[in-house]
């Protein structure tokens, strides 16, 4: 049971770790008053995959500007370049 907690975050660092990658990908020069929608469905999807992510997250919501969610900073062509 033990190995099966200190296993938990290295895979969570892994998958947050992949996510910047894809996050770090060329948007297509397109502009968006808000955080790319591609960013946020990302953001959403790792948002997803935690057990507690609507109690951790909670500012993290699909159909608001990704841009302003706690732990976000983005450039000024409003692509996510921090998590």
């Amino acid at each position: 049971m033990v190995a099966n907690r200190t296993a938990r975050p290295a895979r969570m660092a892994i998958a947050l770790a992949g996510l910047l990658l894809v996050l770090q990908l060329p948007a297509g020069g397109r502009a968006a008053p808000g955080a790319y929608a591609s960013d946020a469905e990302a953001l959403l999807a790792l948002k997803a995959s935690f057990d507690n992510g609507d109690e951790v997250l909670t500012t993290w919501q699909a159909g608001t500007d990704a841009c302003a969610w706690q732990g976000i900073s983005c450039n000024t062509q409003r692509a996510v370049i921090i998590v």
